[in-house]
């Protein structure tokens, strides 16, 4: 077999996602049409590369010019180099980064596209909805593009992590009743709102930037130690935001949303703007001079929604809502935000006293926002979705649905079929887009008291809400690893990249582990109507221990409940976790969780966790390997002809990524007749090798030979 043989892996790979193609969005890339042998017949035929891997027509339909035959005599087929370098690059278009990055050894075409940092940019949005446009690199923690591609496509798979920081000196004291953390619009920021402290229930917000994450190794204990100033720099210390207006009634386990979905869905701008105008029209009239001074347009343009809440005890649940308009501010200028509750668009020709519906009292509940496009046409600016919570003095849990739709700001009650899941609280919700429909994903939750220990259920399961249509779409059975405590009530799940969630401590006895589920594959088994399971993965950590054996080293944290959470991704692959409780005093500590594909992934936080005494494990490095064959669904050799120098043939099997390193490293070189050749020996060396290379053999431990020929 020749080299082109290695290169058919791109068509199998193009057919893989071709296949998922419409008909209409086989569209030129920008910047890949000048090249060589481009002409008006392109678009056909790449259209009709698109059919053939599709399944869809034959070979011999892709090619306008005589058919190539392969070494074998199959007239009908053809080579992949044998397409003009048009073709190649929408070729390229169509695949994701990481399996172009492997077949670009043997592309000269596609070395050329690849090597422009800013084509990897563009990867980073398409193959990860990483919405990071137009941050430098530097701004979003990596050298280049391709090294954020890089870091994401290893979060993407999420193998392994560890607990590269530990922090009781952040500022924000301790905290119970779920405090909400976020990452702000422009991931410049990461937010804390709210939460139970020393004083009671909370609704102040706070802020630190996220590169003060990225750059803390530098202010580490370590680097204070040897830079002599006998001083250590916290990294992590959040500054109370800029405050204005009348916010929610304070509240534990309140629900605080942020009114955006991956940083580009939002409410319109002109929507925002109304917003902030009436909301500083309202605090200019109870005197506020702040806001008389600066007016709307010191405020940002991005909204929050903080609704529910309950006090001591988690009792005399209230219904209390408040819209902020919040400016986040670049780095580490400050930030602030303007509080106020709109007023509800009133009815065309109805009375000046015209009641309105609104939702009851309650807490522990979920309230998560839907982005216009994925909510439907009757809410044109999307809408905020609160779903289940405990009333009464937790003795009663809820199990409805009420919508704030944005544009009037006016509630709903919203019947949400008969298969829906049973009434719960302190359970999560999360959004998901899959094949541009959205869907929420709820997760555990139970009933009964979390201070008490009688009279108590926690739900190890998972639901799907269909938003086009509210019906459920069924529910699933949490499996989980031996050993692996489940998400139970007050647990935290923060979204990732691609439709990951990612689920943290909850329950009666809450575990320490970082769990994830698939949230896009258990919406798919959801509208197949499979298995009612679900698995739960738990992502391993390098780190073992637990924080009560002391030591300086970060270990792992202890597990909680009512904490709070927040993914930096695509920012920063990391996790944080904050505060909450297990069954004593409430915690003050916030745990930094650093994650990845393996354990050379997390070398960049190996300065940040020797600083506090620990280590990350010792590995076997390969530095030129970028994207390893585990990115690969499957791990296949192909066959192929080596010419040795004194005209041995030999046919071997080589791992495709293996092959590709060989190519570009310029150790194997294509031939005419479609072999590849080894390097002749210097004749100067190999005298003084020959001793050596009579009592050694080929270590090679990839490469399986099956047999040997004479040329």
């Amino acid at each position: 077999m020749c080299v082109s043989t290695v290169l058919d892996f791109l068509l199998e790979r193009f057919r893989f996602f071709a296949a998922r193609m419409a008909p209409g969005q086989l569209e030129p890339a920008a910047g890949q049409n000048a090249g060589k042998g481009a002409g008006k017949g392109a678009g056909k035929e790449l259209e009709a590369a698109a059919g053939y891997c599709a399944g869809q027509v034959p070979i011999a339909a892709m090619m306008p010019t005589p058919k190539i035959p392969r070494q074998d005599g199959d007239a009908s087929a053809i080579a992949f180099l044998d397409f003009n370098d048009e073709i190649q690059a929408q070729v390229l278009s169509f695949l994701p980064g990481w399996v172009s990055a492997q077949a670009q050894a043997a592309l000269p075409s596609w070395r050329s596209i690849l090597s422009c940092d800013s084509w990897w940019r563009t990867r980073c949005l398409r193959d990860f909805k990483a919405h990071l446009l137009p941050r430098t690199p530097a701004g979003v923690g990596a050298a280049t593009w391709h090294a954020k591609y890089r870091q994401l496509n290893a979060a993407k798979k999420a193998r392994t992590g560890t607990w590269c920081h530990r922090s009781r000196r952040h500022g924000l004291g301790d905290r119970v009743a779920q405090p909400q953390m976020f990452v702000g619009r422009e991931g410049q920021k990461l937010f804390n709102y709210g939460g139970w402290s020393g004083r009671g229930p909370q609704n102040d917000l706070h802020w630190v930037p996220i590169d003060t994450l990225r750059s803390c190794a530098a202010r580490s204990p370590l680097a204070s130690a040897a830079s002599g100033s006998g001083t250590t720099a916290e990294p992590w210390k959040f500054v109370r935001a800029e405050e204005h207006g009348t916010p929610a009634f304070h509240g534990g386990v309140q629900a605080l949303t942020p009114l955006w979905f991956g940083s580009a869905d939002t409410p319109s701008l002109k929507h925002i703007a109304a917003t902030s105008a009436a909301l500083a029209a309202s605090c200019a009239a109870a005197g506020d001079k702040a806001v008389v001074s600066s007016g709307s347009e010191g405020f940002g343009s991005c909204l929050l929604f903080a609704f529910g809440g309950g006090q001591g005890s988690y009792r005399n649940e209230h219904n209390s809502w408040a819209v902020g308009v919040l400016h986040e501010g670049q780095g580490s200028d400050p930030a602030k935000v303007l509080w106020g509750r709109p007023k509800p668009a009133r009815t065309e020709g109805a009375d000046d006293d015209e009641e309105f519906y609104q939702p009851g009292a309650r807490a522990a509940h979920s309230a998560t926002y839907v982005p216009a496009r994925l909510a439907g046409g009757l809410f044109p600016e999307g809408c905020v979705v609160v779903y289940c919570g405990h009333r009464q003095h937790v003795r009663e849990e809820l199990g409805s649905i009420d919508v704030l739709s944005l544009h009037d700001w006016r509630w709903q009650p919203i019947d949400h079929g008969q298969e829906a899941p049973e009434p719960r609280h302190g359970h999560s919700t999360t959004l998901l887009e899959v094949d541009g429909k959205g869907y929420l994903i709820v997760v555990g939750g139970g009933t009964g008291n979390i201070l008490e220990n009688f009279g108590v259920q926690d739900f190890y399961d998972a639901a799907v809400l269909e938003i086009a249509t509210w019906n459920w779409l069924g529910k699933f059975r949490l499996d989980l690893e031996p050993g692996a405590a489940g998400p139970g009530r007050h647990h935290t799940a923060c979204s990732g990249l691609l439709g990951q969630i990612f689920l943290f401590g909850g329950g009666q006895r809450p575990g320490g582990q970082v769990l994830l589920l698939d949230g896009e594959g258990l919406v798919r088994q959801a509208l197949a109507g499979t298995s009612r399971r679900v698995a739960l993965r738990e992502v391993s950590s390098q780190i073992s221990g637990s924080e009560r054996e002391g030591g300086p080293a970060p270990a792992l944290p202890t597990g909680r409940k009512m904490h709070g959470a927040a993914c930096l991704l695509p920012w920063a692959p990391m996790l944080v976790v904050y505060g909450g409780w297990e069954r004593g005093p409430h915690f003050d500590d916030l745990w930094v969780y650093a994650m990845g594909g393996d354990a050379e992934d997390l070398e960049g936080f190996e300065c940040l966790l020797r600083s506090q005494g620990g280590q990350l494990p010792a590995q076997n490095e390969d530095p030129d390997n970028d994207f390893d064959e585990d990115d690969s669904p499957e791990e296949e050799a192909v066959p192929v002809r080596l010419v040795s120098p004194d005209g041995q043939v030999r046919v071997m099997r080589v791992p495709r990524r293996v092959l590709a390193q060989l190519l570009s490293s310029g150790v194997l070189q294509p031939r005419e007749d479609g072999a590849l050749q080894l390097p002749v020996d210097d004749p100067e060396e190999e005298g003084e090798n020959e001793d050596q290379e009579e009592e050694e053999e080929d270590p090679d431990d990839e490469i399986d030979r099956e047999s040997e020929s004479t040329s």
